[in-house]
């Protein structure tokens, strides 16, 4: 299949129109082949440097990094690019062949260190459970993950393989007959492959489980962000100062400020279901000796709406 990149200068071009019409600071480029040709990333860096665009952008989606040597990240950094995802998939030599990736696992390192040092925020991702997935080959890549955080890499996203309909591999598995096409199930398959949920998780391979699957993407992140911090304590510093300030940066930061917004959320909305009814509207017959009790009453019941107290809002 052939595909035709746009002209780097109708890219720029559009992200001014952007920045003039909705006042846009930061861009983020949801492309899958932005850096496989070395010529069209480096035109495009040049115009954002010749424009002198005060912004930033990034490209999040996990981009090929065939063409990322030291002098394409440089030029990355200088152009404004903050963050930068890889996407090895593996770190197994034969699984990398199996899944036809044309990736130079010593090319991509040598690449992320460059990145690192100029302090371009990593991520990797990573796909366990691949049809013919051996466990030599996924201790490879669970090593691999290791020697990412060792790199400097800040963050690993590991998820298991989902066949999508329509690529190689989803053929494969339906000539093999483990994917039934017609009926429900396939429905519910689909369903499963588009939100990727944990208790969904399977595995393709003959070698591992289904649970192995689950206990090696989750694991396999908990032990790369062990030896993250083990190695550059530091960054433990800088994560907890941004989450206390509420200005994540890395995904870890981001999942774990997620996670404590709906931590306090949800005791906020627990607290407002057992607060007694509200009795604002309520009007009791009183004698004239009682308005003045009233007046105080109501006034209270009025202050306590304003700031939040004692009512459901």
């Amino acid at each position: 299949q052939y595909w035709v990149a746009r002209d780097p200068r109708q890219v720029v071009e559009e992200m001014k129109l952007w920045m003039a019409q909705y006042q846009v600071g930061h861009f983020e480029f949801y492309d899958l082949t932005a850096i496989v040709r070395r010529q069209w990333i480096v035109e495009f860096t040049d115009i954002l440097l010749a424009e002198r665009l005060d912004i930033t952008w990034a490209l999040p989606s996990g981009t090929r990094s065939e063409a990322l040597d030291a002098e394409v990240v440089d030029r990355l950094y200088r152009s404004g690019c903050q963050e930068l995802t890889y996407a090895p998939e593996s770190g197994s030599p034969a699984t990398l062949k199996r899944i036809k990736k044309e990736v130079n696992i010593r090319r991509m390192l040598a690449s992320m260190r460059a990145a690192v040092r100029h302090g371009i925020l990593i991520k990797a991702n990573m796909i366990f459970g691949f049809p013919g997935q051996t466990k030599w080959e996924i201790l490879q890549s669970f090593w691999f993950m290791m020697r990412l955080a060792a790199v400097g890499v800040q963050d690993v996203a590991a998820f298991p393989f989902v066949p999508y309909p329509g690529s190689e591999l989803f053929k494969q598995l339906v000539a093999e007959g483990q994917i039934d096409k017609t009926g429900l199930r396939y429905e519910a398959f689909l369903t499963g492959n588009v939100y990727n949920e944990v208790s969904g998780m399977k595995s393709w391979s003959e070698h591992v489980s289904d649970r192995g699957v689950k206990l090696l993407s989750v694991g396999g992140m908990a032990g790369f962000y062990a030896i993250q911090f083990l190695l550059r304590p530091w960054r433990v510093v800088k994560t907890v100062y941004r989450l206390t300030t509420q200005r994540p940066r890395t995904m870890l930061e981001r999942t774990l400020d997620g996670v404590g917004r709906n931590f306090i959320q949800g005791r906020r909305r627990r607290v407002r279901e057992i607060e007694p009814p509200s009795t604002a509207g309520f009007e009791a017959p009183v004698s004239p000796s009682a308005d003045a009790s009233v007046a105080v009453r109501s006034g209270q019941l009025a202050a306590d709406r304003m700031d939040g107290r004692g009512l459901d809002q």
